[in-house]
Parts: structure tokens; sequence; C-alpha cells
């Protein structure tokens, strides 16, 4: 997997998801910390049992959701993006 580093600070690009916002790893941040707080007993490492059942839900709901959103497909596959990171596009590109 690569990162298009140029596009991170690209204002509307494959990052921007929904002004500026990943919707997406939002809500089930929220989620795992209602689980984490709620439902999971004290004795359990809860940051541990939180983080994996996050990311495996966001991971799933991005997979799931990509198909029908091009917004979230497009940010889900960065590296195509661009054939070159050498051309700068973006008012945040450093000038050598």
């Amino acid at each position: 997997m690569q990162v298009d580093v140029v596009a991170l600070f690209e204002h509307g690009g494959p990052y921007w998801y929904w002004g500026g916002f990943n919707l997406v790893a939002i809500g089930w941040t929220g989620v795992g910390f209602v689980f984490c707080t709620l439902l999971v007993p004290i004795q359990w490492v809860p940051t541990m049992v939180a983080l994996i059942v996050t990311g495996l839900c966001y991971y799933a709901t991005v997979r799931m959701l990509g198909a029908r959103l091009p917004t979230l497909a497009r940010a889900a596959r960065p590296g195509e993006q661009r054939e070159s990171a050498g051309q700068p596009t973006s008012a945040f590109s450093v000038r050598h």
C-alpha cells in the first residue's frame, strides 16, 4: 500500500473524504469508545479490544461501502491517483 503524500495536503483530493472528515472512521471510533466503556469487563485490556474491534469494523465498512460511495472508493485506492509525485499539484507543494 502506498500513500500519495502530495494528495494528503490537497483540498478536494483523494483523502478529503467528506469536507475533510472521514465519517466512517469517526463513526467506528465512537462505536469503539462505547464498546470499550460500557461492554468490556474491567479485567480485560479495553484499549486493545476496542482497537481490534474498531479496526476490523472500519475495514469491513470501507470494503462494503467502497463500491457504492465514489468518495470512499477513491480514498481507499490513493496510489492510483497519480503517475508521479514529482509534479506539484497543490498550494502546499515544496519547490526546489
